[in-house]
């Protein structure tokens, strides 16, 4: 007897060509998803990166209103031997802790503070000092995500303050170009520019083998700072320093109590991820001092007003080949658009 048309069935399975197609399907669709996935990570990565800076920039902001004037990029105390006096290198990020959500850090730090057998001054010893269990906070508002470089013994920092559009002298604060200078109290009034239109912090990477954005060079010649161009051959063209070149033994924003030049500044002269460059020293030296990041493309960097915005790479840098002068007041800043957006200086072109 036949079953009845109401109980016939169709059992067919897929072949194992469809099968292959599915897969095939599958995979591409992967393929296409992932990289998705990273980019997003990415842009995650950058805001909070952003919202870091515009922190920063708040605080620096708090801290006018308070006092009058932006905190030194660099100074302290001076004289004596690393235990009993920090050089003269505190970075300006230890006064802005207090309006970065750390007045108890600030406050420990401000007064006599005794590890072990060893009684600290006020202010602490030298920022290299690792037995200072303050410099030793690690601060999460002064990590930017995207900076994935191994982790390091010391506290590190992806922030920095801009000296401007000088490279020489850069310790001399009588003649400051950017919004800091080592020494320097400036004020808002001293920026003729606008202050949208004049940086004041930006970003480096950390150390990490070679690469350009978390290390410098050291002990490079004078004559290099009449020609910004021979800091660019130092590299060698590559997105690291060649094995002759000697580097710090720590690099970019090893420590964020440090104020050294290599440390913690930068100047406007050599665009975003290049190479840098200390002069006739080690840290706290003249030289090129260049901005970087892990970001693709550019670098954020926040301005005058606490806005934060993304400068590339391939901002213009003006001639690179021409001697490097102290500028004066003029349409056209002899190192372009990155220059202008570095100087306090009134009548540069900023627009970018």
């Amino acid at each position: 007897m036949s079953k009845s048309p109401e109980k016939q069935y169709l059992q067919r399975g897929f072949t194992l060509v469809e099968l292959l197609v599915v897969i095939a399907i599958i995979g591409i669709l992967i393929a296409m998803f992932f990289p998705t996935i990273r980019t997003s990570r990415e842009g995650a990565r950058r805001m909070q990166c952003s919202n870091n800076l515009k922190q920063l920039g708040l605080a620096l902001h708090n801290y006018h209103d308070t006092h009058g004037s932006f905190p030194i990029c660099a100074g302290g105390t001076e004289g004596g031997i690393d235990i009993e006096s920090n050089q003269g290198r505190l970075s300006g990020l230890v006064a802005l802790l207090p309006y970065l959500e750390q007045q108890t850090l600030g406050e420990t730090i401000s007064v006599p503070q005794t590890y072990g057998d060893q009684t600290y001054p006020a202010m602490g010893p030298a920022p290299w000092v690792k037995e200072y269990q303050p410099w030793q906070v690690k601060l999460d508002a002064l990590a930017c995500p995207s900076n994935t470089e191994p982790e390091s013994d010391w506290s590190p920092t992806n922030y920095v303050f801009s000296l401007g559009d000088i490279a020489s002298p850069i310790a001399d604060p009588t003649n400051p170009r950017g919004m800091f200078a080592p020494g320097r109290f400036t004020k808002l009034s001293d920026v003729q520019d606008g202050t949208a239109n004049t940086i004041m912090m930006s970003e480096v990477a950390t150390a990490h083998a070679r690469r350009l954005g978390g290390n410098f060079a050291i002990d490079q010649p004078r004559e290099m700072l009449e020609n910004p161009a021979l800091c660019w051959k130092v590299a060698g063209g590559g997105g690291t320093y060649p094995a002759e070149v000697v580097l710090h033994k720590y690099g970019r924003g090893y420590q964020w109590s440090d104020g050294g030049a290599g440390p913690a500044l930068f100047n406007t002269i050599l665009p975003p991820n290049s190479p840098s460059c200390a002069v006739d020293g080690m840290e706290a030296v003249d030289g090129f001092y260049s901005v970087a990041s892990y970001h693709p493309g550019g670098v954020n960097a926040v301005f005058g007003d606490a806005s934060v915005r993304f400068v590339t790479n391939d901002i213009d840098t003006g001639e690179l080949l021409s001697p490097v002068v102290k500028p004066k007041k003029a349409r056209t800043n002899p190192w372009g658009v990155w220059g202008a957006m570095g100087s306090i200086a009134g009548g540069d072109e900023v627009e970018f």
